[in-house]
């Protein structure tokens, strides 16, 4: 493949995980979503309105019985990881949290030492390093004392969940093909969302999120965020089956600066206000720059 095309394939991903970052942080803000029990419940449920458009790439077959725990596992882990995410952009802006999202590229070579024996070069501990000091940089809060934001400890554990939950779907792709895996994934996601259900509490804000008259102005936010969740998962299940893993991780480590980017775009252009006024932009792109470096060392 032309290594330009490879460069801009591998961008697709991120482009598309961005814009889910942009949306999630709008409807962090909508005072009907004001819980975010009642966002996650709501959100994960519209999945299920695109699980029909997979019947395009293939059939769907029922999971091997020794899968059925580990689904069940990314399907927990993509239900439980959604509460610190949602909640840190009250603390961070929404490159910040995209940008937080490397911890969990640095967090797999670790992993790997510990569990596997696996031992990182010289060269990738440097990049190891450059990467968690970016990160705690970013998350510097102005205060005569020196005092990182609630938002980074938010996101080191959301990362730890989704490194978690990417060493699980590894294993589960070796039996199952994508489509259902894909299918079941979303199945099990819900299925954990529907355990809010069983608080009381939960049900009433919920329907009463349903019942409100502002609700039908939402729909259309949340069935675009759908979109852009649904289209970074199947590009990115897509060119793995083309690009190396390296040029792919490369592309993903991008993604917080093309969120700043985006963020602009929609401001100027189409007069869409993306919360980016939290940390100096100035700290962003140098930070940005610099976890971009380290992940390439790191890979």
């Amino acid at each position: 493949m032309n290594p330009i095309y490879a460069i801009l394939l591998s961008l697709v991903p991120p482009i598309f995980y961005g814009m889910g970052n942009m949306m999630d942080n709008k409807l962090t803000r909508f005072g009907v979503f004001r819980r975010t029990s009642t966002l996650v419940f709501i959100g994960n449920t519209t999945t299920l309105l695109f699980l029909p458009l997979l019947l395009v790439f293939g059939p769907i077959s029922w999971p091997p019985v020794a899968m059925i725990p580990l689904l069940a596992t990314v399907g927990i882990i993509e239900f439980y990881y959604l509460f610190p995410y949602y909640k840190s952009f009250k603390y961070l802006d929404t490159s910040v949290v995209a940008g937080l999202f490397s911890i969990a590229k640095v967090l797999t070579p670790i992993l790997a030492f510990f569990v596997l024996g696996e031992a990182l070069s010289a060269w990738q501990y440097l990049g190891f390093m450059i990467v968690i000091a970016a990160a705690v940089v970013l998350a510097l809060e102005k205060s005569k004392k020196i005092k990182i934001n609630k938002g980074f400890w938010l996101m080191l554990f959301a990362s730890v969940m989704i490194m978690s939950q990417v060493v699980v779907l590894a294993k589960i792709s070796e039996s199952m093909d994508w489509v259902s895996l894909f299918f079941w994934f979303a199945v099990m996601t819900t299925g954990a969302s529907s355990s809010l259900l069983l608080w009381k509490e939960n049900r009433k804000n919920i329907m009463k999120a349903l019942r409100s008259r502002s609700f039908g102005s939402y729909v259309p936010a949340l069935l675009i965020n759908e979109v852009f969740s649904s289209m970074a998962k199947l590009s990115l299940v897509f060119i793995i089956t083309l690009l190396p893993v390296t040029l792919i991780e490369a592309g993903d480590a991008v993604q917080p600066i093309l969120v700043l980017m985006m963020s602009y775009v929609a401001f100027k252009v189409f007069g869409i206000k993306v919360w980016e006024d939290k940390t100096p932009i100035l700290r962003k792109s140098i930070c940005f720059a610099f976890m971009v470096l380290g992940i390439f060392m790191l890979v």
